[in-house]
């Protein structure tokens, strides 16, 4: 029987022992794109069967001598093969950075592998690490606190890559949690033979758990989950803040990647997004949706990316350009502003046919916007709609090159109520203004122009869209109204937005994918995919990204001055409003922006033709039959303090919310295991079962015991002390043990320790208990909760 119980015994060490080795190797390679080989577990069987035959001849012969030549033999190995283990150190390093980089999209180069003759493989430093594991486990099983260490130490592996964002696969969290339990179930050395059976049902269990899930989701399938989709944005935006690498990707950094040759439009899993400040801007604009602040727009979108128009495509053009300063096509509104500055004739006019539009005031009065600091150290620009630029930054219409300082103070005007009737009053009113007629003249060639460089789409993007979606070409103003409305609510009934679409398929074109497979995504998708079907139905169109802050955000301001009778709001503009969004060209005005993305898109109502007259809109398409006005504003975001912030798809995927639940779980067992343990080793101290034969062991534990209450309060005794005076010293200097008979208690244990075969009776029995018992309620009693808690659970007192 003795034998069956030191073979269970081996038996449970030795699965342990494995256990451990292979949920620890398989949680960081969850971190990576390497998984767990046939061949690792063999090595690892290996090498503890070596070790546990070398650990039995040790205690057979009495040394650690056979435990030292295993260590050295591994050690010796890995320095001759030093050269093949720093390659493959570099190798599977490049593993971890490829897996973490991607939440928070981060800048990190991959590690420059050294010219060999062979093939780098992550196996080397795999069976290393290995060989480690197997022999640190082997001694921290061997001692109770370091059991103990070793349940503390799983966690951290667990949770080490939410610094990045990222969370191990559902079968590495099982592993651990299955070797945590199974440490658990053999930390018991009354019973060993017992404990290597809960070891082995344990883990039973638990696979068992895990076979199911495997069935359900193959771990090969698996794609290492960014785990911040799974989150409140509270708390997302806690941890991107506090956190995160400092050199994480914004949300900018994502919005604007695909353009000009920053990668693809696609190729990204996730759109990071944070608290962190990016400019203090101060202005007296009014907005009732949002103030865009413009960065760059994409022209032409061809491979998955926005790119501007060539050079080729403004030469014949060059007259038009330079017939205003730099920055004039860019925002050509404030032509129109400035044409009729002293025309109050002019003001007059333009507001009868800009029906439902605000008084003079509002409308004709330039305002104060000013960047007062950029918190980032990027290379950008942001402008309002309808400011007054004239800088060398500009070429052509382009957005401006990013150089040179980005602090400015300009005047920009109020975006209008509708465009209604913009064209027809410049057209009429012209011969009356000489500035308005030059404008009109050029504005008609910048016209051809736009019409001419805005309208491209790639051939067969939208061919099975349009199957369910037809687009048709618009020829008067109410037409396109009507087709910007029906496209609006066509994405909020049949899209998705999500922060977390996965990457576009390799090979497949992203506006396509998103419109006829995914139906989710985020800003980009929504606009890249707005643009081209607009410029389908013949309206110019582009891609615009920027931020768009909330009305409220800026109403909340500080107040810092007045402008013409408005209040000055100064604001805070954050990564997590960045946006991306569409422009068409308003014939007359120039560019104005149209949201398509769900959440920034209000409902839309049945209107007429922006709220002007019949006649108006008779007389303006008689004029220009193609000529595109504007409908009433429809971008009112439902939720104004969170700009581009929606539920994620994917908290709805059950792989999602079993990692959750498996965690929660796991924190919730762990914490009552602990509970239950600290209690039964607290009432097996105060177990009234000492006699003859445990006496001795048992008087020990309990003054043990007894040292470690006054060791919390700060009286540990000197190595020097007598134990009679070390009691007398106890009960002076602990004013809570004034009246216990320490010293009694002490005579009791020294009797039982040097005295010659002394029995205890059961009042002395009884004495010594209730003395340590009182001597920890005096403490407890005086402690608030917390210290309840920590004097319990973590002290163990």
């Amino acid at each position: 029987m003795k034998f069956i119980r030191k073979c269970v015994d081996a038996a449970g060490w030795f699965v342990l022992i494995n256990l451990g080795v292979l949920a620890l190797l398989n949680c960081i390679l969850a971190y990576t794109k390497f998984t767990v080989l046939i061949s690792d577990v063999i090595f690892s069987i290996i090498l503890s069967s070596i070790l546990y035959l070398s650990i039995y001849i040790d205690k057979r012969i009495g040394s650690i001598y056979c435990r030292l030549l295993f260590i050295g033999a591994g050690l010796y190995i890995a320095c001759q093969y030093r050269v093949l283990l720093y390659s493959s150190l570099l190798y599977i390093g490049n593993g971890f950075i490829e897996v973490l980089k991607q939440p928070y999209h981060l800048n990190i180069i991959l590690f420059k592998l050294p010219t060999v003759n062979y093939m780098i493989s992550q196996r080397p430093i795999i069976w290393l690490f290995i060989f480690l594991a197997v022999t640190g486990l082997s001694f921290l099983l061997k001692i109770n606190k370091g059991r103990m260490l070793l349940l503390l130490m799983t966690l951290p592996i667990c949770i080490v890559g939410l610094y990045f964002g990222v969370l191990p696969d559902y079968h590495s969290i099982m592993g651990i949690f299955a070797f945590g339990m199974a440490v658990y179930a053999y930390d018991n050395r009354k019973r060993p033979g017992s404990a290597a059976i809960r070891v082995g049902i344990i883990v039973l269990m638990v696979f068992l758990s895990g076979t199911v899930i495997q069935m359900a989701e193959p771990k090969s399938s698996y794609v290492p989950s960014h785990f911040m989709q799974y989150l409140p944005q509270g708390v997302k935006d806690l941890l991107n803040d506090y956190l995160s690498p400092a050199d994480r990707a914004t949300a900018m950094d994502d919005i604007r990647h695909g353009m000009n040759g920053q990668g693809q439009l696609g190729d990204m899993d996730n759109l990071t997004q944070t608290g962190r400040k990016i400019m203090q801007v101060s202005t007296s604009l009014q907005t009732k949706d949002h103030l865009y602040l413009r960065n760059y727009f994409g022209a032409v979108y061809q491979n998955n990316s926005w790119n501007d128009l060539p050079e080729e495509a403004y030469r014949q053009y060059n007259k038009l350009f330079a017939a205003y300063s730099p920055g004039a096509w860019y925002d050509q509104s404030v032509i129109i502003f400035e044409a009729l500055k002293e025309d109050r004739k002019g003001q007059n006019e333009l507001m009868k046919y800009m029906a439902g539009n605000t008084g003079y005031a509002d409308f004709f009065t330039a305002r104060q916007f000013k960047i007062e600091k950029m918190f980032s150290e990027k290379e950008q620009y942001f402008f309002p709609y309808n400011m007054d630029i004239s800088s060398p930054a500009f070429k052509y219409d382009r957005a401006a090159q990013e150089t040179g300082t980005k602090l400015y103070k300009a005047s920009a005007y109020n975006m209008p109520a509708n465009y209604g009737g913009i064209d027809a009053f410049i057209e009429e009113y012209g011969q009356y203004n000489k500035y308005l007629l030059y404008y009109a003249y050029e504005e008609k060639d910048y016209r051809a122009f736009v019409y001419n460089n805005y309208l491209q789409v790639p051939k067969g993007a939208l061919d099975e869209f349009s199957e369910h979606f037809p687009i048709r070409q618009v020829r008067t103003d109410q037409e396109r109204d009507e087709l910007i409305a029906q496209l609006q609510q066509y994405f909020q009934k049949n899209y998705h937005y999500t922060t977390a679409p996965g990457k576009v398929p390799q090979g497949r074109d992203f506006v396509e994918y998103f419109l006829d497979d995914s139906h989710e995504g985020y800003c980009t998708y929504f606009a890249s995919a707005a643009t081209l079907i607009l410029r389908q139905a013949g309206i110019p169109a582009r891609y615009v990204v920027g931020y768009a802050i909330p009305a409220e955000t800026i109403n909340n301001g500080a107040v810092i001055g007045s402008d013409a009778g408005k209040p000055i709001h100064d604001f805070t503009v954050v990564d997590k409003q960045a946006h991306a969004w569409v422009e068409i060209y308003e014939n007359g005005w120039g560019w104005r922006p149209v949201e398509f993305t769900p959440g920034f898109v209000s409902p839309i109502q049945d209107k007429e033709m922006g709220g002007q007259t019949k006649q108006q809109s008779d007389k303006q398409q008689q004029q220009n039959p193609n000529k595109n006005i504007d409908k009433p504003r429809t971008t009112q975001h439902q939720d104004n303090g969170k700009s581009e912030q929606h539920n994620s798809a994917l908290t709805h995927t059950p792989i999602g919310w079993t990692i959750v639940v498996l965690v929660v779980i796991s924190g919730i067992t762990a914490a009552v295991v602990w509970q239950r343990k600290c209690r039964n080793d607290l009432q097996r101290c105060f177990a009234c079962d000492i006699n003859a034969a445990n006496q001795a062991a048992r008087t020990k534990e309990i003054y043990g015991y007894m040292e470690r209450l006054a060791n919390y309060n700060g009286l540990m005794r000197p190595v020097h002390m007598d134990y009679l005076v070390y009691a007398d010293y106890l009960q002076q200097n602990e004013k809570n043990w004034h009246d216990i008979d320490i010293r009694h208690f002490v005579e009791i244990v020294l009797a039982v320790r040097f005295g010659e075969n002394i029995g205890l009776n059961r009042k002395a029995v009884m004495d010594m208990l209730t003395t340590v018992q009182k001597m920890r309620n005096n403490i407890y009693i005086k402690l608030n909760l917390l210290q309840k808690l920590l004097f319990t659970y973590i002290y163990k007192l």
